[in-house]
C-alpha cells in the first residue's frame, strides 16, 4: 500500500512540473490521493467494524466453525 501512495504522489508531482511545487501543494496532492484511492477500503473497514458491533460477523464466524468441530467430534 504505501508503495502505491508513493507511486502515486510521484506521478501527481511529475505532471505538475511546470508548477511551483511547495510543501503545502505536495500535502495537498497527497491527501487527495489518500482520500480517492482509499475510500472504499476506509468504507469497507467502516462497514467490518460496524457488523462486529452487531455481532453479524460472530455469527458468520460461528457458521464457519461448525462444519469444522462437527469433522473433528
Amino acid at each position: 500500500m504505501a508503495r502505491s501512495l508513493q507511486l502515486s504522489l510521484q506521478m501527481s508531482i511529475r505532471n505538475k512540473r511546470h508548477t511551483k511545487m511547495t510543501a503545502e501543494t505536495i500535502a495537498k496532492d497527497f491527501r487527495i490521493i489518500i482520500n480517492t484511492k482509499y475510500h472504499k477500503i476506509s468504507n469497507q473497514f467502516r462497514d467490518l467494524v460496524q457488523q462486529i458491533k452487531e455481532g453479524k460477523y460472530f455469527c458468520w464466524l460461528l457458521n464457519t466453525m461448525r462444519p469444522a468441530q462437527a469433522a473433528q467430534n
